[in-house]
C-alpha cells in the first residue's frame, strides 16, 4: 500500500513539473524583443544591456585603468578626483574611517616605492584628504624584502614537544605577499566629524577582573599596586572595599582624527576630562563596559552584555591563574550572542614560562573545542594587529 502511494505521488509531481515546463515554454515563445515585459524567472530578459550595470559602476567609483602608484606619484586633475571619489566611498562604507595600504596595488602588485617616492605619495594623499576633511595615521610601516606574510603562532611553545599540536594546526597565515622590495605602510584614514552625531563609537564589553586595566587605559595613570587606578570606576562602597565590580560601569577613551589618544584639552593640562570634553575633541570613541567577573553577579554581567549591545568582548585571563572561575561562562555567553572575542593574557611578567605555556594551551584547547569551534590568532607584531583588526571586522 505504501509503495503504491509513493508511486502515485511521484507521478503527480512529474505531471506538475511537465505542466510548468510547457507553460514556461509557451510564455517564452510569445515573448518578443520589442515587448516591454519585465524579466522574471520563467521569462528571461533577452534585452540585456551593459547600462544595467550602472549601479555597480557607481558603487566602485574612483577605480580606473591608471595604477594607484601613478595616481600618487604623478597625479593629474582627473587622477586626484578619481582618488578622492575612491577614498570618499571607502570612508562612507567604513562609517567614517578606512584602512588604506600604500605600497601595494589593488590587484596585489607591489609598487616598489623608494623612500622619496613614499614621501611624495603621502603628500598626495594628504592633499586629497584635506579636501575630504580627513586625516591619516601610519599604523604600520616596513621595508619589504622577498616574500612575506603574517603568521599567527602560539608563542613560547616548543614545537618538538609531544603535547603540542603540529605547527600547521597552531598557526594561521594571512596572505600579505610582497615579492619585491619597497616601502609598504598601512594607514588609518579617519574623517573629522562635523557634529557629535557623526562620532564613531565602538563598544567593548570587558569581563574577567579588569577594573584596574580600564582605569589605567581611560585615566592615563599607572596603578600603585593597591587598586588606585580602579577606584575611579567603582560606584559603590562595597566595591571599593572588596575590589569586585558588582554593577555595570562605563568609561570612554577618545581618539582624534590622527588616531592620537585625547588626554587633555588645549591649555588645560592636568585636569580630568569629562565625557563632554572627550566627545567634543574626538573623532572616534571606545566605550568600555566594565562587567562583573564574580559568579555572584553573573546576572548583572548577562544584563550588561545583552542590554549594552557591545561590538566586541574583551576577556581577561591571568597568566598565573589560567582559566578559572567564570571564564568559560563568560566566553560561552559571548559566543552565544555571536560577539567577536579578544582574549588578553595579563601578568605575564610575574608568571613562570611553564605556567604561561599551560595557560595558552588551555585557552587554545577551549577555543578549538566543538562547543567553540574558533581558531585563535596570536598577535606578535604591529602588522599582526593591523591585519587582525581588518579581518575581524570583515569576517
Amino acid at each position: 500500500m505504501t509503495e503504491t502511494r509513493q508511486n502515485a505521488d511521484a507521478s503527480a509531481v512529474t505531471a506538475l513539473a511537465s505542466q510548468l515546463a510547457n507553460i514556461s515554454l509557451q510564455h517564452n515563445h510569445g515573448h518578443h524583443l520589442g515587448d516591454s515585459q519585465p524579466a522574471s524567472l520563467f521569462n528571461p530578459d533577452d534585452q540585456f544591456d551593459l547600462g544595467d550595470l550602472s549601479g555597480f559602476v557607481e558603487g566602485n567609483a574612483g577605480h580606473s585603468a591608471v595604477s594607484l602608484k601613478n595616481k600618487l606619484l604623478h597625479p593629474t586633475e582627473a587622477d586626484l578626483k578619481s582618488l578622492k571619489d575612491q577614498l570618499d566611498h571607502r570612508i562612507r562604507d567604513g562609517h567614517g574611517e578606512t584602512m588604506f595600504e600604500i605600497g601595494i596595488e589593488d590587484d596585489g602588485t607591489p609598487m616598489n616605492l623608494e623612500l622619496e617616492e613614499f614621501q611624495v605619495a603621502l603628500l598626495t594623499l594628504e592633499k586629497v584628504l584635506k579636501e575630504l576633511g580627513a586625516d591619516y595615521a601610519i599604523m604600520d610601516e616596513r621595508d619589504t624584502t622577498g616574500s612575506t606574510s603574517s603568521t599567527f603562532a602560539i608563542p613560547g611553545m616548543d614545537e618538538t614537544a609531544e603535547e603540542v599540536p603540529k605547527p600547521v594546526e597552531d598557526t594561521i597565515t594571512l596572505g600579505i605577499v610582497t615579492p619585491s622590495s619597497g616601502k609598504v605602510a598601512h594607514l588609518m584614514i579617519r574623517k573629522k566629524p562635523l557634529s557629535v552625531d557623526e562620532l564613531l563609537e565602538i563598544r567593548v564589553a570587558v569581563v574577567g577582573n579588569v577594573s584596574t586595566l580600564l582605569g589605567v587605559l581611560t585615566k592615563g595613570v599607572l596603578d600603585d599596586g593597591r587598586g588606585k587606578a580602579r577606584v575611579n570606576l567603582f560606584r559603590h562602597k562595597h566595591e571599593v572595599q572588596s575590589g569586585r565590580t558588582s554593577s555595570v560601569c562605563m568609561e570612554i577613551l577618545g581618539f582624534d582624527s590622527k588616531s592620537q589618544i585625547i588626554t587633555h584639552v588645549d591649555g588645560q593640562h592636568g585636569r580630568n576630562l569629562t565625557w563632554d570634553d572627550i566627545c567634543t575633541h574626538a573623532s572616534k570613541v571606545l566605550s568600555f563596559i566594565d562587567l562583573a567577573g564574580h559568579e555572584k553577579y553573573l546576572k548583572t554581567t548577562v544584563f550588561g552584555m545583552t542590554g549594552c549591545a557591545p561590538d566586541f568582548v574583551m576577556l581577561m585571563v591571568g597568566a598565573n591563574a589560567g582559566v578559572i572561575g567564570m571564564t568559560k561562562e563568560h566566553l560561552g555567553l559571548a559566543l552565544s550572542l555571536a560577539i567577536p572575542v579578544l582574549v588578553v593574557i595579563t601578568k605575564i611578567d610575574m608568571c613562570p614560562t611553564n605556567i604561561l605555556e599551560n595557560t595558552v594551551k588551555q585557552l587554545t584547547k577551549i577555543l578549538r573545542s566543538p562547543g567553540c569551534r574558533k581558531i585563535p590568532m596570536f598577535i606578535k607584531t604591529t602588522e599582526d594587529v593591523v591585519v587582525t583588526a581588518v579581518s575581524i571586522v570583515l569576517y
